[in-house]
């Protein structure tokens, strides 16, 4: 799911007009798409995280976003103990990234996206491709069955199929 909502998410930027660099110091705007799923994935986000905040210190105009699930479990202490990030987007938000980058550019204020949203499965034809060969395609999201290991119902919703 995260590869599919990274192409999302840059398929919308990319619409909007921005462009994609590797080049973190260079960025103006830095998008960590985190998984929760094992917690080896959450502490390499973190870690990520934290080292793109010591970016956005040297650099007062970055503009810090952590997306996807962990941003969805974790949103109330990245809040209170990174106060660097200034958009946090569960993966229900994804396709408004655009308009919190806009809100962010002109007022400043901090965008906190979080819980359940019916997903709008019409907006994904702005989905960038990292292989012109091979697609990501998600055909449905969430689950029902609320195992007591897992964390997929509540980061990503009950299920919902396209």
């Amino acid at each position: 799911m995260n590869e599919y909502d990274s192409e999302v998410i840059s398929g919308i930027l990319k619409k909007s007009g921005f462009l994609s660099t590797n080049n973190a110091k260079e960025a103006g705007i830095i998008l960590v798409n985190t998984c929760s799923v094992r917690q080896h994935a959450e502490q390499r986000a973190c870690s990520k995280i934290a080292e793109y905040n010591n970016l956005r210190k040297k650099n007062k105009n970055l503009i810090l976003c952590v997306c996807g699930c962990l941003a969805e479990s974790e949103a109330e202490n990245f809040v209170n103990k990174i106060p660097g990030i200034n958009i946090i987007v569960g993966p229900n938000y994804i396709r408004n990234i655009d308009k919190y980058i806009d809100m962010v550019l002109k007022n400043g204020n901090i965008i906190v996206a979080t819980g359940d949203l019916k997903q709008d499965w019409n907006r994904d034809n702005t989905i960038s491709h990292k292989n012109k060969n091979k697609a990501w395609v998600a055909i449905n999201k969430g689950c029902n069955s609320f195992c007591s290991y897992c964390i997929v119902p509540y980061v990503r919703g009950r299920e919902e199929s396209k």
